[in-house]
């Protein structure tokens, strides 16, 4: 089931696109949040198909990959959420509002 939330995110991500960081954030940040979503993507994937590996051929190795690739996951979710309240906290970006209503 989380596979097919991850096929139907990025079948969304590729109809719509993402919204383009302001002109005036600096470069090192947006390096990070483009680096970011990277990261998060691939661990999307990872994540349940090393699990179903694990699970359906009984692999050692898949389930380990599974665990670090979910803890690593956990944490940098933590990081992404907190780096959104920096955007709209501390830097007064409005990061937040084009996540919530992108551009149709």
């Amino acid at each position: 089931a989380i596979l097919l939330l991850v096929v139907w995110r990025f079948s969304i991500k590729a109809r719509r696109g993402a919204p383009a960081l302001p002109d005036e954030e600096p470069k090192l940040l947006k390096l990070t949040a483009h680096l970011t979503h990277i990261v998060l993507y691939l661990l999307m994937v990872l994540v349940p198909v090393s699990g179903l590996i694990a699970w359906f051929l009984a692999s050692q190795s898949a389930g380990e990959v599974h665990e670090i690739a979910k803890s690593v996951l956990l944490v940098l979710v933590g990081l992404h959420f907190a780096g959104a309240l920096f955007q709209k906290f501390v830097l007064k970006s409005n990061v937040m509002e084009r996540m919530v209503r992108p551009n149709p």
